[in-house]
Protein backbone atom coordinates (compact mmCIF):
# COMPACT_ATOMS: atom_id res chain seq x y z
CA UNK A 1 0.00 0.00 0.00
CA UNK A 2 1.31 3.48 -0.49
CA UNK A 3 1.04 5.60 1.84
CA UNK A 4 2.64 9.19 3.11
CA UNK A 5 3.36 10.39 5.97
CA UNK A 6 0.85 13.43 5.98
CA UNK A 7 -1.42 10.13 4.71
CA UNK A 8 -0.61 8.62 8.20
CA UNK A 9 -1.75 11.88 9.95
CA UNK A 10 -4.91 12.51 8.11
CA UNK A 11 -5.78 8.40 8.95
CA UNK A 12 -4.78 8.85 12.59
CA UNK A 13 -6.37 12.31 13.19
CA UNK A 14 -9.98 10.70 11.63
CA UNK A 15 -9.08 7.78 14.07
CA UNK A 16 -9.66 10.90 16.90
CA UNK A 17 -12.92 12.08 14.90
CA UNK A 18 -11.08 15.28 14.11
CA UNK A 19 -12.53 15.73 10.41
CA UNK A 20 -10.50 19.70 10.05
CA UNK A 21 -6.47 18.63 10.42
CA UNK A 22 -4.77 22.03 11.82
CA UNK A 23 -2.58 23.19 8.83
CA UNK A 24 1.64 23.64 8.52
CA UNK A 25 1.16 26.85 10.55
CA UNK A 26 -0.76 25.38 13.96
CA UNK A 27 1.77 24.29 16.63
CA UNK A 28 1.18 20.69 16.25
CA UNK A 29 1.78 20.19 12.63
CA UNK A 30 5.33 19.53 13.41
CA UNK A 31 4.87 17.61 16.41
CA UNK A 32 2.47 15.50 14.67
CA UNK A 33 4.96 14.47 11.70
CA UNK A 34 7.13 14.25 14.74
CA UNK A 35 5.51 11.88 16.49
CA UNK A 36 4.41 9.81 13.18
CA UNK A 37 7.99 9.21 12.43
CA UNK A 38 8.88 8.04 16.26
CA UNK A 39 5.91 5.83 15.72
CA UNK A 40 7.19 4.08 12.59
CA UNK A 41 10.34 3.53 14.28
CA UNK A 42 8.94 2.19 17.37
CA UNK A 43 6.43 -0.17 15.33
CA UNK A 44 9.18 -1.25 13.08
CA UNK A 45 11.10 -2.33 16.54
CA UNK A 46 8.09 -3.95 18.04
CA UNK A 47 8.41 -7.17 16.22
CA UNK A 48 10.16 -9.05 13.63
CA UNK A 49 8.56 -8.14 10.95
CA UNK A 50 9.07 -10.12 7.59
CA UNK A 51 8.66 -7.65 5.16
CA UNK A 52 11.34 -5.44 6.70
CA UNK A 53 13.33 -8.22 7.33
CA UNK A 54 17.66 -8.38 5.71
CA UNK A 55 20.01 -10.92 5.70
CA UNK A 56 23.30 -9.93 4.68
CA UNK A 57 27.32 -11.63 4.89
CA UNK A 58 29.51 -9.01 6.93
CA UNK A 59 33.33 -8.24 6.15
CA UNK A 60 34.89 -7.49 9.34
CA UNK A 61 37.98 -7.19 10.56
CA UNK A 62 39.86 -8.50 13.85
CA UNK A 63 36.58 -9.73 14.77
CA UNK A 64 35.14 -6.23 14.43
CA UNK A 65 31.63 -6.19 11.65
CA UNK A 66 30.34 -2.64 10.90
CA UNK A 67 26.05 -2.93 10.72
CA UNK A 68 24.86 -1.54 7.35
CA UNK A 69 23.67 1.94 7.53
CA UNK A 70 19.85 0.96 7.58
CA UNK A 71 20.09 -1.65 10.47
CA UNK A 72 17.13 -0.63 13.13
CA UNK A 73 17.58 -4.35 15.22
CA UNK A 74 19.38 -7.56 15.29
CA UNK A 75 17.29 -10.76 14.72
CA UNK A 76 19.66 -13.71 14.43
CA UNK A 77 23.61 -13.76 14.34
CA UNK A 78 25.79 -16.71 12.74
CA UNK A 79 28.55 -16.24 15.60
CA UNK A 80 27.35 -18.22 18.68
CA UNK A 81 28.39 -15.26 20.84
CA UNK A 82 29.33 -11.04 20.27
CA UNK A 83 28.38 -8.01 21.92
CA UNK A 84 26.58 -5.26 19.88
CA UNK A 85 28.10 -1.81 20.39
CA UNK A 86 26.24 0.87 18.58
CA UNK A 87 26.12 0.16 15.34
CA UNK A 88 29.86 -2.29 15.80
CA UNK A 89 29.13 -5.83 16.36
CA UNK A 90 32.11 -7.91 17.54
CA UNK A 91 32.79 -11.35 17.94
CA UNK A 92 35.34 -14.52 16.84
CA UNK A 93 33.52 -15.29 13.46
CA UNK A 94 36.56 -15.03 11.22
CA UNK A 95 36.08 -12.50 8.66
CA UNK A 96 32.50 -13.12 7.74
CA UNK A 97 29.74 -12.91 9.86
CA UNK A 98 26.04 -13.74 8.53
CA UNK A 99 23.39 -11.56 9.88
CA UNK A 100 19.30 -11.22 10.22
CA UNK A 101 17.96 -7.88 10.74
CA UNK A 102 14.85 -5.91 11.08
CA UNK A 103 15.81 -2.49 8.22
CA UNK A 104 14.94 1.08 8.65
CA UNK A 105 14.86 0.98 4.88
CA UNK A 106 11.15 0.56 4.44
CA UNK A 107 10.40 3.45 6.08
CA UNK A 108 13.10 5.54 5.48
CA UNK A 109 11.41 7.02 1.48
CA UNK A 110 8.65 8.59 3.77
CA UNK A 111 11.29 11.27 4.92
CA UNK A 112 10.31 15.11 3.39
CA UNK A 113 6.76 13.19 2.32
CA UNK A 114 8.06 10.89 0.52
CA UNK A 115 5.65 7.52 -0.38
CA UNK A 116 6.60 4.03 0.72
CA UNK A 117 5.15 0.90 -0.22
CA UNK A 118 4.33 -0.84 3.08
CA UNK A 119 1.47 -4.00 4.09
CA UNK A 120 -1.75 -1.87 5.23
CA UNK A 121 -1.39 -4.08 8.37
CA UNK A 122 1.15 -2.46 9.70
CA UNK A 123 0.53 0.83 8.35
CA UNK A 124 -3.09 0.29 10.80
CA UNK A 125 -0.61 -0.31 13.54
CA UNK A 126 1.40 2.89 13.27
CA UNK A 127 -1.81 4.92 12.59
CA UNK A 128 -3.62 3.48 15.77
CA UNK A 129 -0.69 4.00 17.75
CA UNK A 130 -0.26 7.85 16.01
CA UNK A 131 -3.83 8.30 17.34
CA UNK A 132 -2.64 7.08 20.80
CA UNK A 133 -0.05 9.51 21.19
CA UNK A 134 -2.27 12.29 19.83
CA UNK A 135 -5.08 11.80 21.71
CA UNK A 136 -3.94 13.83 24.60
CA UNK A 137 -2.88 16.62 23.01
CA UNK A 138 -6.19 17.02 20.65
CA UNK A 139 -8.69 16.10 22.80
CA UNK A 140 -7.47 16.42 26.08
CA UNK A 141 -8.86 13.14 27.23
CA UNK A 142 -6.69 10.54 29.05
CA UNK A 143 -9.25 7.99 28.41
CA UNK A 144 -9.76 8.30 25.06
CA UNK A 145 -5.46 7.59 24.71
CA UNK A 146 -5.94 4.69 27.26
CA UNK A 147 -8.93 2.97 25.24
CA UNK A 148 -6.64 3.51 21.80
CA UNK A 149 -3.53 2.22 23.89
CA UNK A 150 -6.11 -1.28 24.61
CA UNK A 151 -7.03 -1.09 20.51
CA UNK A 152 -3.55 -0.49 19.56
CA UNK A 153 -2.51 -3.90 21.18
CA UNK A 154 -5.47 -5.72 19.46
CA UNK A 155 -4.31 -4.27 16.48
CA UNK A 156 -0.55 -5.35 17.08
CA UNK A 157 -1.32 -8.37 17.67
CA UNK A 158 -3.56 -8.95 14.50
CA UNK A 159 -1.13 -7.71 12.51
CA UNK A 160 1.94 -9.83 13.67
CA UNK A 161 -0.26 -13.01 13.13
CA UNK A 162 -0.64 -11.61 9.61
CA UNK A 163 3.01 -11.04 8.86
CA UNK A 164 3.55 -14.50 10.03
CA UNK A 165 0.90 -16.06 8.05
CA UNK A 166 2.69 -14.54 5.20
CA UNK A 167 6.27 -15.79 5.87
CA UNK A 168 4.65 -19.54 7.01
CA UNK A 169 2.29 -19.11 3.79
CA UNK A 170 5.08 -21.71 1.91
CA UNK A 171 3.43 -23.76 5.12
CA UNK A 172 6.90 -24.76 6.79
CA UNK A 173 6.04 -23.41 10.10
CA UNK A 174 2.05 -23.08 9.86
CA UNK A 175 1.04 -25.89 12.24
CA UNK A 176 2.68 -23.73 15.59
CA UNK A 177 1.01 -20.61 14.61
CA UNK A 178 -1.77 -20.99 16.21
CA UNK A 179 -0.79 -21.53 19.14
CA UNK A 180 1.67 -19.15 19.57
CA UNK A 181 -0.68 -16.73 18.14
CA UNK A 182 1.57 -14.56 15.88
CA UNK A 183 4.00 -14.69 18.72
CA UNK A 184 7.80 -14.75 17.20
CA UNK A 185 9.16 -18.12 18.21
CA UNK A 186 12.48 -20.34 18.25
CA UNK A 187 10.65 -22.24 15.36
CA UNK A 188 11.44 -19.41 12.68
CA UNK A 189 14.28 -20.78 10.73
CA UNK A 190 16.83 -17.60 9.76
CA UNK A 191 16.90 -18.71 6.07
CA UNK A 192 14.31 -18.30 3.33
Amino acid sequence: MNISILDMREEAYEALGVTELPGCEHPHYEQSLKIIKGVLLRCLEGHSWYFARKRVTLSGNDGVFALPDDFLLLLWCSAKSYELLGRELRCFAGNCLEVLYISRSCVDALENNGVADLPAYFIECVVCKTSERLAVIVSGSMDKKLSLHKLYDVVLDEAKLVDVRQYASNGRVVAPLDAMMGVDGDFFPPTY
